[in-house]
């Protein structure tokens, strides 16, 4: 708890950043994105073979190898600054302004995607309405450019909608345009695919065709 909470200290302290306008350094930024969105990624998804009782247990038996396997490539430093340091060795972390309209958040904000059948390649997190962050696994993601475009902001906020569990939340009224659009976006939702075993944690990405976003795969 004592190692945890210095990220989590860490965090508060960079969204005070983000507001006054200024950006962290880029292994802090690596850090506090995947740390604090496995807070949020674990906490929601649902566990198929599990019961509402059982699933209480899931969050503390996955943080631990969800960390080491997913964020750390299999290597743990023991240390706060190492770990940053091996954190930006896995992920290129980049700040996103939204263009054309506002990031839209939900109960569940973190959203995964699988790229080249590694999963997960790409990790977003909304912020707040004009910031949100993204890692993208190195050697397999990258961003072609810095700004992305309205349809990549469109895109970006269609798949966090369909990766809710009970809400969704936006500073902007959705228009029947709007309502019609999620709609056909739900249909692509994926069945529930997570599962727990013994010394396994299944977790399904959206294996969703990334179309022309501002993203170039290797």
């Amino acid at each position: 708890e004592i190692f945890l909470s210095e990220f989590e200290n860490a965090w508060s302290k960079l969204i005070k950043k983000l507001l006054a306008g200024r950006a962290p350094k880029r292994e802090i930024l690596a850090s506090l994105l995947l740390i604090q969105s496995s807070f949020f990624l674990l906490s929601n998804p649902k566990f198929s073979n599990k019961s509402n009782d059982e699933r209480i247990d899931v969050y503390q038996q996955a943080v631990e190898g969800f960390w080491q396997e997913v964020l750390l490539s299999g290597e743990v430093p023991d240390n706060y600054i190492d770990m940053q340091k091996q954190i930006s060795k896995t992920w290129s972390c980049h700040l996103l302004m939204s263009q054309g309209e506002a990031w839209i958040t939900s109960d569940n904000p973190v959203l995964t995607l699988a790229v080249q059948k590694v999963t997960p390649a790409i990790i977003f997190l909304p912020i707040t309405h004009e910031l949100a962050m993204i890692a993208l696994k190195r050697n397999t993601a990258q961003l072609s450019n810095n700004k992305l475009t309205p349809q990549d902001t469109s895109n970006l906020n269609c798949y966090t909608i369909i990766n809710s569990v009970r809400g969704v939340f936006s500073i902007n009224e959705f228009l029947d345009m709007d309502i019609k659009s999620i709609a056909e976006w739900f249909e692509r939702r994926p069945k529930d695919e997570n599962w727990i075993a013994e010394n396994h944690i299944h977790m399904e990405p959206f294996n969703y065709p990334i179309g022309n976003m501002s993203l170039s795969f290797i």
